[in-house]
């Protein structure tokens, strides 16, 4: 029995070393490496280092000023409006649209085009009652046209029959003279020949002075001058009732228009419409409120940057374009006493069509230095650590390197460097 034990366990211990040695020849599991991943080039906007100039500039706001506006009103003291053309759209916008997109709207209109139109009875009663007068009047002047006509056809008529009677009374007065030279009359005869022949004359010549002026032009004038006046009357009354209705004096864009409600009356110094024409603008840079401590830096014919906000695409957008300075006030200083009059005057020659009357905060950026010739870079360029360490990345072989840069005079955009980069030399900007 003992010996039987003794065997088990060296079978059982034989099995166990058994079973270690295989699993110590078994071959190890090799572990795969890795994968390699690519590192991506990170793309690096560069640009090449040239001269140029940089100007630092002042802002001001400017407001575009249309060189001619006309200012409408009513031309009888009182008048009730009857209609009016100014959109509803525009009076009252919908709470959905952006306000500043109707504010920025430009109200064109063309000369002639109808703005309001305006009712005055007393008006319309006197209009009536002079077309009677006149009426009349015309009545009248047609009736003495009428009696003149009669009285010159008279007149000649009884022209005929005067030379007629005189010529009769030449021959009787003739006769009479013949007799008393021959003897066959007295001197009492051939007396009252003569005074009847005299006689004859005179009472001819009255007649045709009579129908002379039966026929004459005194009536007539008279009556043409009744019925001028009443035509001039008449028209001064139409004028004032087509004066009713407000037109545009001229091609433009309405900058003004009164609160206007139908049935209301309005009176003849209220500004009812401001039309602004069209076909040029000025910016004008009113300094009354502006922070003028040592001078302005407008000067006739400097160049100035402007830029406009303007509404395209639905969305609002810078428009940058160039003027020129053409008035400006020279004796501005720290004492001035600034007023209205102290207003810069600034063309644009290349007017955007996008900027109009309704557009309003135009930037004005005045030059106050310039460095001409220099080398220049945009800002974005420059890393500034601490305080005054200011520093470039120059790209050499496609490797970045910093290096600190002196800066000069810093504009809106650029900025001059006075040492640290030459150019030709390429540079990352952010």
């Amino acid at each position: 029995m003992n010996m039987v034990l003794k065997w088990i366990r060296v079978v059982y211990l034989v099995l166990i070393v058994a079973l270690l040695a295989s699993c110590t020849l078994l071959p190890e599991e090799e572990s795969l490496p890795p994968p390699v991943i690519p590192r991506e080039k990170i793309a690096i906007k560069t640009i090449t280092v040239k001269r140029g100039d940089v100007g630092a500039y002042e802002n001001f706001i400017g407001a575009v000023t249309p060189v001619k506006r006309h200012n409408i009103y009513l031309d009888i003291p009182s008048a009730v409006l009857l209609e009016h053309n100014i959109g509803q759209q525009i009076r009252n916008p919908d709470i959905k649209r952006r306000i500043r997109e109707i504010i920025g709207q430009d109200l064109r209109v063309e000369k002639g085009d109808i703005l309001a139109v305006f009712s005055n009875k007393e008006l319309e009663a006197q209009a009536a009652l002079l077309q009677r007068t006149l009426e009349l009047a015309r009545i009248d002047y047609d009736a003495v046209l009428q009696a003149r006509e009669i009285a010159n056809k008279y007149y000649t008529e009884l022209e005929m029959r005067s030379e007629s009677s005189r010529q009769d009374a030449e021959d009787a007065y003739a006769a009479a003279q013949f007799g008393y030279e021959h003897g066959y009359l007295s001197a009492v005869e051939h007396r009252q020949a003569e005074i009847d022949y005299k006689n004859t004359l005179w009472q001819l010549e009255q007649d045709l002075s009579a129908a002379r002026l039966s026929a004459g032009d005194d009536a007539v004038r008279k009556e043409k001058l009744n019925l001028t006046a009443a035509q001039e009357n008449l028209q001064e009354i139409k004028d004032q009732i087509e004066s009713l209705v407000l037109r545009a004096p001229t091609d433009g864009v309405i900058t003004y228009y009164c609160d206007l409600y139908t049935g209301d009356s309005y009176r003849s110094d209220q500004l009812l419409f401001t039309v602004a024409e069209d076909s040029s603008f000025y910016i004008t840079v009113d300094l009354s409120n502006a922070d003028v401590r040592s001078g302005h830096p407008f000067q006739a014919g400097i160049e100035v940057q402007l830029k406009a906000q303007t509404f395209v695409d639905n969305e609002w957008r810078d428009l940058e374009f160039e003027g020129m300075v053409i008035s400006a006030s020279p004796d501005l200083r720290s004492d001035a006493s600034l007023s209205n009059d102290n207003t810069i005057v600034i063309d644009a020659p290349n007017w955007p069509s996008q900027v109009g009357l309704g557009t309003s905060g135009i930037t004005v950026s005045v030059p106050n230095d310039v460095r001409y010739d220099v080398v220049v870079i945009p800002i974005n360029a420059v890393y500034t650590t601490g305080v005054n360490y200011r520093y470039v990345r120059v790209v050499e072989n496609g490797v970045t390197r910093e290096r600190p840069v002196e800066l000069g005079l810093m504009g809106s955009t650029e900025v001059e460097v006075i040492s640290g980069l030459e150019p030709g030399e390429e540079i990352a900007v952010r």
